[in-house]
C-alpha cells in the first residue's frame, strides 16, 4: 500500500488539495497552493496538521483518515488516531485505545477540525 495523506490548514481551516503538498525526509511541509503563493519548511510545518490514510474504507466506502470521526454499530463516536504507545502502539486506533477493525461497520461523520463539537459529550 502506498501511504496517502491529507493536510489541514490550521489558519485558513480547510483541507489543502493534495497535488500541492509535499512532505520532505525530515518531515516539513511545503505547498504551493493558488491564494498561498509559495509557503515552505519552519512557516507552514506549524501551519499544517498531516493525517495518513488508515487503508480503510468505511461501510459506505469513504477511505478513513487518522483525525476523521467515526460512528461504530453501537454509536458511539470516536476520534481515529495512530497509536504510539501500549497494545495499539504502532497501529492506527480509536479514541478509547481500542484496536481498529471492522472498519465495515463504522461511517464517517466529520473530522477533528471541521466537527469538533461531536465530540464534546461522547466521554
Amino acid at each position: 500500500m502506498i501511504p496517502k495523506f491529507r493536510a489541514w490548514d490550521k489558519k485558513g481551516g480547510k483541507y489543502l488539495d493534495p497535488s500541492c503538498v509535499s512532505l520532505t525526509g525530515d518531515g516539513k511541509v511545503h505547498c504551493i497552493q493558488s491564494g498561498y503563493a509559495l509557503v515552505t519548511g519552519d512557516e507552514m510545518s506549524g501551519r499544517v496538521s498531516i493525517e495518513q490514510s488508515t487503508g480503510l474504507k468505511d461501510k459506505h466506502g469513504v477511505e478513513i483518515f487518522e483525525g476523521d470521526v467515526v460512528m461504530c454499530q453501537n454509536d458511539r463516536l470516536h476520534e481515529i488516531m495512530y497509536s504510539t504507545s501500549g497494545e495499539t502502539a504502532g497501529q492506527f486506533a480509536y479514541s478509547h485505545a481500542q484496536e481498529m477493525d471492522y472498519s465495515y461497520h463504522m461511517r464517517v461523520i466529520g473530522n477533528i477540525y471541521q466537527d469538533s463539537h461531536i465530540l464534546d459529550n461522547t466521554e
